[in-house]
């Protein structure tokens, strides 16, 4: 497969709520092919997995702690690996180049399963041809076929190239038939492969009558526990719009303020309005930025002064709050410093455990010097209940992002309330 995003199988095989995901992505040693495999995993909560062609002569422990929780094989050939969870049951019935014939059971689900990735050759097609046909006509339970079978179906499947090869899509076609197999149909793109001009289907799933009539996918009537499913995901579904219509993306937010703060620098124009513009995105660019948010509560500063933004800058504040809280030496009383981390916490426990003894003095106080004090006080009225307008325009002065007292709540919250 060549195109990134179009080298993926990535059906998922809903049964209730036993999930299977084919993919074909070459390079599973890739990070960035390894992660993606792990997200459509989690994302889809699959139960089974099978990667087609990962191009590694065997998993090492790094693709393996990916799927901690899964159970493992891989088939003769190296080309199709099986992944699926503790709570599945999976026997290998058969273990060909071309294809794994499995048998699955999980609760009130079970069946056959066969993952294939099929040869390039007339050679080797005909031969899985044949072998899906003699396995096939002996099978009357649930029965999937899918994976890379390198052949289109129909000729609306293949977009650019050379002329469509009726009499290959025939064989194809007629041998699915005697297997008694149809296709399970898609969501989603139309064509599975690319190669320059040339778009085709080649990746599909294929099932017979009785996995049809055992889940049926168009109807919610019959199984209590599909109709429970349906409902779960439509939930999910209307979660997931809510998220992002409140939320949204907030590294894409971050990412298009930043564009355009650097475009409106770029311009060469120093008018009110361009001012303004500028201020304004720089206000909104802080608000975003959710992660600079968390350093500036860790820097304790309480403005944003360089102009733009700076993670740097608060990673810096940070260190040296830090540098400043950490006491490498003291003087004690007779001069000398004392540095050992033992004998400084002694010192310094000693110190204040004199400081606050009881000591008898005998100096008297001159009250006199205090009068100023005392009268600038008496008429500033501090035992006088604040105003509102008073208490509000002290909360404006406190920055958005510190919070007043011991619950924890910042201005910004009851400023907003």
């Amino acid at each position: 497969m060549d195109d990134p995003d179009l080298d993926t199988l990535g059906r998922v095989i809903c049964l209730f709520m036993f999930n299977i995901l084919i993919l074909n992505i070459r390079e599973i040693a890739d990070p960035q092919s390894l992660g993606r495999h792990k997200l459509l995993s989690r994302i889809h909560k699959v139960d089974m997995l099978a990667i087609l062609e990962p191009l590694v002569a065997s998993p090492d422990d790094r693709i393996l702690g990916k799927f901690k929780n899964f159970n493992f094989f891989a088939n003769c050939s190296n080309k199709i690996w099986l992944f699926w969870r503790k709570h599945v049951t999976v026997d290998i019935i058969t273990d060909d180049r071309q294809f794994v014939h499995t048998n699955f059971n999980m609760d009130m689900f079970s069946g056959f399963l066969n993952f294939a990735y099929v040869g390039t050759s007339n050679v080797a097609r005909a031969d899985l041809w044949h072998k899906l046909v003699v396995m096939g006509t002996s099978i009357n339970q649930n029965l999937m076929v899918g994976g890379d079978f390198n052949m289109v179906m129909h000729e609306p499947e293949k977009l650019g190239g050379r002329r469509f090869d009726f009499t290959l899509t025939n064989n194809f076609n007629e041998s699915m038939a005697l297997v008694g197999i149809s296709d399970l149909g898609f969501i989603g793109s139309k064509f599975t492969w690319k190669r320059g001009k040339l778009f085709e289907r080649l990746d599909r799933c294929l099932v017979n009558q009785q996995w049809n009539t055992s889940y049926d996918f168009s109807q919610e009537r019959g199984n209590v526990w599909y109709v429970l499913w349906k409902l779960h995901k439509r939930v999910a579904t209307v979660l997931r719009s809510w998220n992002w219509d409140v939320f949204g993306d907030v590294d894409a937010r971050v990412k298009k303020v930043e564009q355009r703060v650097s475009n409106l620098q770029a311009l060469d124009d120093n008018t009110i309005d361009i001012i303004h513009k500028l201020e304004d995105a720089n206000k909104e660019l802080l608000e975003a930025s959710l992660w600079e948010e968390l350093l500036q509560q860790k820097a304790r500063e309480t403005h944003f002064t360089q102009g733009d933004r700076n993670t740097k800058y608060f990673h810096d504040c940070i260190k040296q709050r830090r540098a400043n809280n950490i006491v490498m030496r003291i003087k004690n009383n007779e001069g000398h410093w004392i540095t050992e981390m033992r004998k400084l916490g002694e010192n310094v426990v000693s110190h204040f455990a004199k400081l606050f003894e009881f000591h008898e003095t005998t100096d008297d106080i001159d009250v006199s010097l205090f009068e100023d004090v005392r009268h600038h006080m008496v008429h500033m009225d501090l035992c006088v209940i604040p105003t509102i307008e008073e208490i509000y325009s002290t909360l404006l002065e406190i920055n958005y992002n510190k919070a007043p007292g011991p619950d924890g709540f910042t201005s910004a919250f009851y400023i907003t309330c």
